[in-house]
């Protein structure tokens, strides 16, 4: 049994050229797990502030913090539980861009998130062997980097986004445990990589309601728990879509091209975590 509880409050307000934002929010849960149970409240913060330097140029900036608790399972103390909910904080500003009457649009933003208490599955297994694998909770991971996306409109028909993100994810702080990782303070946290690109398009034919889209994903090199290699990768989709009336039809093609890769690293005795392959879906849809 689960209970969640909350409560905000939250005020917008304008002031010419600046947009600013100021909340509180109290969250309370409470699990039950047969005899278990873990219950904990927190209050968390926000703050934002836009300044309109042009109708086309805005810069912003945000401050926001976040209470997560872990899952039930995680609760059990076969599993080292209980655990502190996850908590996290982030700090980001940036500039936001709207030209050519918005056909182009773009964003730019430098961040840096902290977040501790984050949950992973101890290597060594189940130590207690009751069945249960034990459960390491970090003690703060800090991502710091920078991420850029641009959308455009080519031409009314036509559309295309690209983003890219550097991001340096790395453990600033441990309760001491070790738990059998290599990670130490100071490493990369495993399966956080540093760069990442996507880029997508679609095209819309005038006639007869079709459309095509194309799109791809670069992961760069990881590490995995243990300090091993993950191979970066590539993937692309594919979609057609048809929509005529009330009808709508979809086929998306999900790594289009049969890539085999891993998704994430886990130990040198288990292996990598393989992405999925080639999958195809088919939608129809219709409104009333």
């Amino acid at each position: 049994e689960q209970e969640r509880e909350g409560l905000y409050l939250l005020e917008e307000l304008t002031i010419g050229p600046v947009i600013a934002v100021l909340g509180i929010r109290h969250d309370r849960f409470e699990d039950r797990d047969g005899t278990n149970v873990f219950a904990d409240s927190d209050e968390t913060l926000r703050a934002g502030l836009v300044y309109r330097v042009t109708p086309e140029i805005s810069l912003f900036g945000q401050f926001a913090q976040s209470f997560e608790p872990q899952s039930i399972a995680a609760q059990d103390p076969r599993a080292g539980g209980p655990f502190a909910p996850t908590a996290g904080e982030i700090f980001e500003g940036g500039l936001k861009t709207a030209l050519m009457g918005g056909r182009i649009q773009s964003t730019l933003t430098a961040y840096r998130i902290t977040r501790s208490n984050i949950l992973q599955i101890d290597p060594n297994g189940d130590s207690g062997n009751d069945g249960v694998d034990d459960l390491v909770a970090f003690g703060e991971i800090t991502s710091k980097g920078v991420e850029f996306d641009l959308a455009a409109d080519i031409t009314p028909d036509w559309v295309a986004t690209v983003a890219y993100a550097y991001n340096d994810t790395r453990i600033t702080e441990d309760k001491g445990t070790g738990g059998g990782f290599a990670n130490n303070v100071g490493d990369r946290f495993a399966n956080a990589p540093e760069h990442t690109l996507g880029c997508w398009t679609r095209y819309q034919f005038p006639r007869p309601g079709l459309a095509i889209a194309f799109g791809g994903d670069y992961v760069s090199e990881r590490i995995s728990i243990e300090g091993q290699k993950v191979r970066p990768y590539m993937v692309f989709d594919a979609s057609l879509i048809w929509e005529r009336g009330p009808w709508r039809a979809l086929v998306r093609v999900d790594n289009l091209f049969d890539k085999e890769y891993a998704a994430s690293g886990f130990i040198e005795r288990s292996g990598h975590f393989p992405g999925e392959p080639r999958t195809i879906f088919l939608e129809v849809a219709h409104r009333w």
